[in-house]
């Protein structure tokens, strides 16, 4: 449904039925970009133009995700929030889609407390994603299934969904105290381990957020509405991507920000806080072996995935700047990038090619295998590239000389003849 009277149709028709039976309708939007309203998730005037419509209805709550977008970072927060005197139901995601699917410890309930403190009126009601993924064998989903208390790693859901309900009743409370309570009857009360989990617990959003966006492309606040691209873009869903339409915006905006080497030790600096949140759990005991056993595996991919893509983003990133500029440091850059590369890749696939019961599935790597496959047959590609442009050259040339040598003839030919009459006709 794209035009605004055949939406406000459908709405006022829904809620007058439900008006007689005396429910109430929660209409979410969330748009990709298509048609008169394609905005409406994020544009005030879009979103004033449809739901001032019905400021008199008493039956319609509007549910409006957050952010500005979907649920990725450096995304602005929702300025549909707040307007007009509908109630709001606020989404917030706990399954972290866009964080490595809750296949490591992601958590983000300062950046929710943010959110709130941001507002002037707490919002009507908020609800939260806690499932993610789909039932082994359904396609057209991707990342582990997810069962909220039941299948997978949930635990990093609850952390977060137990963080983002404590904050929707008091925005103020110390997110420090909040989560200490939640490792506390989640592990037991010993004062060290209670100690070193919380303190990983709030580290993993920085391992995050280095580590998987590159900080000058993601700062443009691109979004996946319409036709424009993710804060991430590199890797779309779980699979690095390859392309030069992936990859070259990227690139740019590295070159014309802060630089290449800043955005590189940005995704090092991942793995060295994922490093350092291993050590901190290192000899451990917990009242609930299994569970903090699943933290240990949780935290130990995001290790080795962030090693591997730390590595990828020098590699394609020198590799570009070499195509660019032709820098000799460029080149040995990223050819000595490539080598780690293989080998971090090796290292993860090595470490979680089992899945451990499909609770940490790898990600897809066959975009990544393509481009070591073309990295590693660039020199070659453009020398027989060049070589075939040669070719080129020499057939055009062959040609226009050939052509004017035809010319040429076509010319001397009549003179020709006229001298051989002319021979003929003496007396």
């Amino acid at each position: 449904m794209t035009s605004k009277d055949a939406l406000t149709t459908m709405i006022d028709s829904l809620l007058d039925i439900l008006g007689k039976h005396n429910k109430t309708m929660i209409y979410r939007i969330w748009s990709i970009g298509i048609g008169e309203l394609g905005d409406l998730h994020r544009n005030p005037e879009q979103y004033d133009s449809l739901f001032n419509q019905f400021e008199d209805r008493d039956n319609l709550v509007v549910s409006i995700k957050f952010q500005a977008g979907d649920y990725f970072r450096y995304l602005d927060f929702n300025p549909n929030i707040g307007r007009g005197s509908l109630p709001q139901m606020v989404e917030v995601s706990g399954s972290l889609e866009y964080s490595g699917m809750s296949l490591y410890p992601c958590y983000v309930a300062e950046l929710f407390q943010e959110f709130l403190q941001s507002l002037d009126i707490p919002p009507f009601a908020m609800w939260s994603w806690i499932t993610a993924g789909a039932a082994p064998k359904e396609e057209g989903f991707v990342g582990p299934f997810i069962v909220f208390l039941k299948r997978g790693f949930w635990s990093n859901i609850d952390v977060n969904v137990n963080g983002f309900g404590k904050l929707g009743w008091n925005s103020s409370i110390d997110v420090n105290e909040m989560t200490r309570t939640w490792v506390m009857r989640n592990f037991g009360y010993d004062s060290k381990s209670t100690e070193n989990i919380t303190k990983m617990i709030l580290m993993s959003d920085d391992m995050d957020y280095l580590g998987t966006y590159i900080s000058d492309f993601a700062s443009l606040q691109p979004s996946h509405l319409g036709d424009l691209p993710t804060p991430v873009h590199w890797i779309y869903w779980d699979v690095p991507q390859s392309s030069s339409f992936a990859l070259s915006p990227v690139y740019e905006a590295c070159k014309n920000g802060r630089g290449i080497e800043a955005n590189i030790q940005d995704g090092f600096q991942a793995v060295a806080i994922a490093d350092e949140m291993l050590e901190l759990l290192s000899g451990l005991t917990t009242d609930n072996p299994s569970l903090f056993y699943l933290w240990q595996l949780a935290t130990e991919y995001g290790s080795k995935l962030f090693s591997m893509l730390a590595d990828y983003r020098e590699c394609f990133l020198y590799f570009y700047d070499y195509c660019d500029t032709l820098s000799k440091d460029s080149k040995i850059h990223y050819q000595n990038a490539l080598e780690n590369l293989k080998l971090s890749k090796e290292v993860y696939h090595l470490a979680f090619e089992s899945g451990y019961d499909e609770m940490f599935p790898i990600f897809d790597l066959s975009q990544l295998d393509r481009f070591i496959f073309n990295v590693e047959n660039y020199e070659g590609t453009l020398l027989l590239s060049r070589l075939s442009f040669g070719m080129i050259i020499l057939s055009i040339l062959g040609l226009f000389t050939t052509i004017l040598i035809l010319k040429k003839s076509e010319k001397e030919v009549p003179h020709k003849l006229v001298r051989i009459q002319r021979l003929l006709l003496r007396p």
